[in-house]
């Protein structure tokens, strides 16, 4: 599923197997079809494709692709932009079957679905115009990024300034002056631990230098009561011990009542540090965090409560920490200025409106008709606005979010 590429809706990284590897167990396609990435998160986040270059012109893929098939009257491109439209997308959400994590679109979505289908050399200039103006958005975005970057480095630079002028601040350990805990994660199995879904649960993904104001899952109170969890309060700071990628190590407020998974670290409310302050300090550290559990060793670079529980953290007064942290947090916040962002990427390129003629020519076609065919699942998918300037916010400020087989 890496190899397909979200932002780009292209397939980027190509793995060549022997025939007897992927024969079983794998989706078929060729060149020319278009995979549509079939299970959450991956079907909203754009992983969806047209592949062509496969050797001997046919490949194999995750599962978890729809692979959709043109024919004379409708071309494959077409296809590909007219199902990463956001309308489209938001129809497929709402008929997602199965539990609550492992949710998928059914193939009778893509059966059923009708598009436009004007002449097909009509699709190919529609189509044709469409790349030439996701090129330039897809330009103007890496711009944005790294402007972006630049701005995080300099924040992080900035932070550990200002720590270092607390040096003579004294210092604390963590777990002596602070109650820390963590969480677990009910059994999937039992459906009374996630329904009715009353309290919410953290997972470390979600644990992104970012206040906390809503989860993406939720557990009953009879979870709660039976699976070792404790209710963490507001202002509750929670650190990410393990995670994919760039998780391990972040940090978070929690600004509602909430649970969390056993890879969080919660750091209570306490009369030693200010929860914005202590936030920002693990922001500050967060390099640091990544490089003691890497130096540990082992097949896993993880935290655990050990390590976070001997942290040596500042610890000035009370009373000095508000001050602190309302005159340095705004300056390092994480949040990009996205009015800057849009504006820079409107000068790159001026947004154009398709017209309604091109958008929405007069006939239809059903899915399951004989123009086009379905194959095997697959999947992927993406976001495609009439406006180019919609377009420009959505990649520029939304997603700053491959050829013989492609893996999950």
């Amino acid at each position: 599923m890496e190899a397909v590429d979200e932002i780009l809706g292209e397939v980027t990284q190509t793995i060549s197997q022997p025939y007897s590897k992927v024969k079983k167990g794998y989706t078929y396609f060729e060149n020319g079809d278009v995979i549509f990435a079939k299970i959450t998160p991956c079907m909203q986040n754009g992983k969806h494709a047209v592949v062509h270059n496969l050797i001997d012109g046919f490949g194999f893929g995750s599962t978890e692709f729809h692979v959709i098939r043109g024919s004379e009257e409708i071309v494959p491109e077409w296809i590909h932009y007219y199902l990463r439209r956001k309308q489209t997308l938001d129809a497929a959400l709402k008929t997602f079957t199965g539990a609550v994590g492992q949710q998928r679109v059914p193939d009778a979505f893509l059966k059923d679905l009708e598009i436009p289908v004007p002449h097909p050399d009509t699709q190919r200039q529609i189509a044709t115009r469409l790349k030439a103006q996701l090129a330039k958005v897809e330009t103007a975005r890496q711009a944005a990024q790294v402007q972006l970057s630049d701005t995080r480095l300099l924040r992080v630079r900035m932070l550990k300034a200002f720590f270092a002028e607390l040096y003579g601040a004294p210092k604390k350990k963590l777990g002596d002056y602070a109650e820390t805990t963590s969480g677990s994660t009910p059994s999937r199995g039992n459906k009374l631990y996630w329904q009715p879904a009353e309290i919410a649960w953290v997972k470390t993904g979600e644990v992104a230098f970012a206040p906390i104001t809503a989860t993406e899952e939720a557990i009953s109170k009879t979870a709660l009561a039976e699976c070792s969890l404790s209710l963490l309060p507001p202002k509750t700071i929670l650190i990410a011990m393990y995670g994919q990628g760039k998780t391990r190590g972040q940090s978070a407020v929690l600004e509602i009542p909430a649970t969390t998974n056993q890879a969080c670290f919660a750091i209570l409310p306490n009369e030693t540090w200010e929860p914005d302050f202590l936030h920002l300090w693990l922001k500050a550290s967060y390099q640091d965090l990544r490089d003691l559990s890497e130096n540990r060793g082992g097949n896993q670079a993880n935290l655990n409560g050990a390590l976070l529980n001997a942290l040596e953290v500042p610890a000035p007064s009370k009373t000095e920490q508000p001050t602190v942290d309302s005159n340095h947090w705004n300056p390092y916040s994480n949040r990009p200025d996205r009015s800057r962002i849009r504006s820079s990427c409107t000068a790159v390129y001026p947004p154009t409106k398709l017209t309604r003629r091109d958008l929405c020519p007069p006939r239809y076609l059903s899915w399951n008709a004989r123009r086009c065919s379905m194959v095997d699942p697959c999947r992927a998918t993406g976001v495609l606005t009439r406006s180019t300037l919609r377009m420009i916010r959505t990649h520029c400020s939304g997603t700053a979010r491959r050829k013989s087989s492609t893996h999950d």
